[in-house]
C-alpha cells in the first residue's frame, strides 16, 4: 500500500470504504499488521518523540483523522480523500467482522471497557 509524505510522516490516502478493503487483504493474508490514525496533536508530539515516529512509521497503515490534516494536504496540492477516524472505523470494522466471522484486538482502554 502506497504512502504519502504529509507534514513529518506518511499516510495512506484512502476512503473508508478502501480502508475497510485493505484491512480485509491484511486479515485474509493473515499477515500480522497494525493500523494507527494521526491527527494534528500525533503529528506535534512525533517530532519530539522518536519512539512514536517509530512506530507510526512502521504501521501498515497510517490513517489521516482530523480535518486539519486534510486541509493541509490540499494546500500542498496532495488532497487526502477522506478523514477516516478510529471512531468511525472501529464500529464499521465491527460490523464487517460480525457478518464474515473476523476476530478483533483492541489494545488500549481503561479496566473494564473490552467488557462493555
Amino acid at each position: 500500500m502506497e504512502k504519502y509524505k504529509l507534514l513529518n510522516t506518511y499516510v495512506n490516502n484512502l476512503d473508508m470504504h478502501e480502508t475497510i478493503s485493505e484491512i480485509e487483504n491484511l486479515i485474509v493474508q493473515k499477515k500480522k499488521s497494525y493500523i494507527v490514525a494521526v491527527n494534528v496533536d500525533v503529528i506535534i508530539k512525533i517530532e519530539n518523540d522518536s519512539n512514536l515516529k517509530e512506530i507510526v512509521d512502521a504501521a501498515n497503515m497510517v490513517l489521516v483523522d482530523g480535518k486539519p490534516l486534510i486541509w493541509i494536504s490540499r494546500l500542498q496540492k496532495k488532497p487526502i480523500k477522506e478523514k477516516v477516524s478510529g471512531s468511525d472505523l472501529v464500529p464499521a470494522l465491527c460490523e464487517v467482522s460480525a457478518r464474515k466471522g473476523y476476530s478483533i484486538f483492541i489494545l488500549g482502554g481503561a479496566q473494564g471497557i473490552a467488557e462493555l
